[in-house]
């Protein structure tokens, strides 16, 4: 949940930004030369054959990334990040025997 908060809404942003640019500059140069809109639309069409192309490879090294990340890993990330939490609010006191 951590890397989806922090990481999330600024791609968000960025996306959002790079198609309203996107938009903009389409309909610019539409209006001052509307030839240039087909080679606007083969290169939607190159981008979106990109994008499915490169997708399912993407998802596999997600998974593999899981695989082998390992139950021994991510229980050691906890613990650390756990430590930090509690050396920020000063509780290792607290939680001693």
């Amino acid at each position: 949940m951590t890397v989806v908060d922090m990481f999330l809404p600024p791609i968000a942003v960025l996306v959002t930004q790079g198609m309203m640019r996107s938009i903009t500059v389409i309909i610019t140069v539409s209006i001052v030369n509307p030839w240039l809109l087909i080679v606007a639309a083969i290169g939607a069409v190159y981008m979106v054959y990109v994008v499915n192309k490169g997708i399912p490879p993407m998802i596999d090294a997600q998974r593999f990334d899981q695989m082998f990340y390992g139950p021994i890993n991510s229980t050691f990330a906890m613990i650390i990040n756990g430590l930090v939490t509690l050396r920020a609010y000063r509780k290792f006191d607290f939680f001693r025997v």
